[in-house]
């Protein structure tokens, strides 16, 4: 009852949080519209994160409606990955506040948020991964309560540099040794993967969904870095990738119905 009660409290946040966003998207894009801001240059911005918090509450209900189980990291890990993956979409925040001017979030608290959100993310996806032959409930809801305390504190005491030209163009995380951790918990990460394959009786689902959460993860990790195009475009890639391989994998097993 505890863990289908924290699924539906996910998937009701999630919907939320995409309601919210897409609104706000919908708001600066035509904010921007007003401002003279050429449509190609509002759609490549906005379009990738709006299209990626469709597909990740897609995702979310699919989980929702068609897993049949109540344990294990689909159905205690993935509903809370997809609500942080939405709620990391709070990157398009600032470049929506400098079209507008009228959003209640300082750029300083976009900031904690931000770094935040994304360091629960890459833990959790990490976690996801550690977890794919895990039963033990109480292993896996001490994983997220570790994984979110840390994020907080981490989040909570790194500086902050989000009064930039850079910044508004796109959250990231401004401290360099806040970076580089990322990027370590990213290579983490890699060998995650690198053990998972090694494992003995691995199936091929378990092994194509770790490549699937690797993915993620490296995603994430781009997150922590200033905006560029070309990284935009390779993170909604690699978002993209990853949702729809869970997606096939996960649909395919026989807890789904």
């Amino acid at each position: 009852m505890k863990k289908l009660f924290f699924r539906n409290l996910c998937l009701i946040f999630q919907s939320l949080t995409t309601i919210a966003f897409c609104a706000l998207i919908v708001y600066g894009f035509f904010s921007a519209l007003e401002e003279g801001v050429p449509l190609f240059d509002i759609s490549l911005r906005l379009g990738p994160s709006f299209a990626h918090l469709v597909i990740s509450f897609a995702l979310a209900v699919m989980v929702y409606h068609y897993l049949r189980t109540t344990f294990g990291s689909d159905a205690q890990l993935m509903p809370f990955l997809l609500l942080l993956l939405s709620l990391l979409e709070l990157r398009v925040y600032p470049p929506c506040y400098r079209y507008t001017q009228a959003l209640p979030l300082s750029m300083a608290q976009t900031a904690r948020l931000y770094q935040i959100i994304l360091l629960a993310a890459i833990l959790i996806s990490m976690e996801c991964m550690l977890y794919q032959t895990e039963i033990n409930v109480k292993r896996i809801n001490t994983g997220i309560l570790i994984a979110c305390a840390v994020s907080l504190l981490v989040g909570m005491a790194v500086p902050l540099s989000p009064n930039t030209v850079i910044f508004l163009k796109g959250a990231y995380i401004g401290a360099l040794t806040m970076r580089v951790a990322i990027l370590v918990l990213g290579c983490i990460g890699l060998l995650i993967l690198f053990c998972s394959v090694f494992q003995e009786n691995v199936s091929k689902e378990t092994i194509i969904k770790c490549v699937a959460y690797t993915m993620n993860i490296i995603a994430l990790v781009l997150l922590a870095f200033p905006y560029g195009v070309i990284r935009d475009g390779i993170v909604f890639l690699f978002e993209l990738a990853s949702l729809a391989i869970l997606m096939l994998v996960a649909r395919s097993r026989r807890i789904w119905a």
